[in-house]
């Protein structure tokens, strides 16, 4: 993917951008967590964003990708890091992970607020110089989350430059065939649920639907990545598949719903498919991975 900006950051590595995340037992994972922002660090730089850089991240989440962000646009640049959620959300909780990525070296140019995307956009009278919305689409509720958003980012004096990661539902390692089967059945079973939802995937949009979206609110494709790999340590995809096969929670909600029985049955049985492709991957669950990643960068315009 090609870029605008020719200047060359001097980055951390990985080893030492991973001890500004919070880890907490029992549950972090430090092969994941390493594995993790290496990957995001690898999108910075297939991204090319140079120092000084104003950015805005759209649900940041714990800061995995705050972090390398905030590295790479140094002392002279800025991240602004928006999450919808409150303070006591997740594991660990983002007001505690967020004030430990503060605290650490790359803190000082980051601005960690509470807020929804496309309000925020609205509200703000800032220019950035990239918005970048990663691994964060398929936590919205609804894809009209993710179209408020472009619309708003497309507005006079936000930004030029929109940048997009997120899963392919593509799968270039056999590993990666069982998550796209888990995303699939978890944003259907989500189809019929409201917002009161606690699942973090809800919305798996595929690359060319994300596209088609931005392009109806003005925005152009100007470059794209497809089939990037995440680190085997990474295990976004394993937990998710974990969460379907290894708990009752998705046959209880199944079953709860409000439903005809042909309905609850395709649910089941796109349950009974993941877990037939994983009884089929040599390994099993210990040979899962991560799906392929897309990325995407879009311009304003023409």
């Amino acid at each position: 993917m090609s870029t605008s900006h020719t200047s060359t950051p001097t980055l951390r590595s990985p080893e030492e951008l991973v001890t500004f995340l919070l880890n907490l037992a029992p549950y972090s994972d430090p092969a994941h967590n390493l594995a993790s922002i290496t990957h995001r660090q690898n999108l910075v730089k297939l991204w090319g964003i140079p120092p000084g850089a104003t950015v805005l991240e759209i649900g940041c989440g714990q800061g995995d990708f705050t972090i390398p962000l905030a590295d790479a646009v140094g002392p002279t640049g800025r991240v602004v890091a928006i999450d919808p959620m409150p303070g006591d959300y997740g594991t660990p909780p983002l007001a505690q992970a967020q004030a430990h990525v503060k605290a650490s070296p790359v803190g000082p140019q980051i601005e960690f607020l509470q807020a929804e995307g496309s309000e925020f956009l609205k509200s703000t009278t800032e220019t950035f110089d990239f918005v970048i919305i990663a691994h964060t689409a398929w936590y919205f509720s609804d894809p009209s989350v993710l179209s408020a958003i472009l619309s708003a980012a497309a507005a006079p004096g936000k930004t030029k430059t929109l940048l997009i990661a997120e899963f392919a539902l593509t799968a270039s390692r056999p590993g990666g065939n069982p998550p796209i089967l888990t995303a699939l059945a978890t944003n259907a079973l989500e189809s019929f649920r409201d917002e009161t939802s606690w699942r973090n995937l809800r919305c798996a949009l595929s690359p060319a639907q994300i596209t088609a979206a931005a392009e109806k609110e003005g925005w152009r494709l100007k470059g794209e990545e497809k089939g990037i790999l995440t680190p085997p340590n990474e295990k976004y995809g394993w937990r998710e598949t974990v969460m379907i096969l290894k708990r009752q929670n998705f046959v209880d909600d199944v079953n709860a719903l409000e439903e005809n029985d042909k309905v609850k049955k395709m649910l089941l049985g796109m349950r009974d498919a993941l877990a037939a492709s994983v009884e089929r991957l040599e390994g099993g669950m210990g040979a899962i991975v991560d799906m392929d990643v897309w990325a995407g960068r879009f311009e304003v315009g023409a």
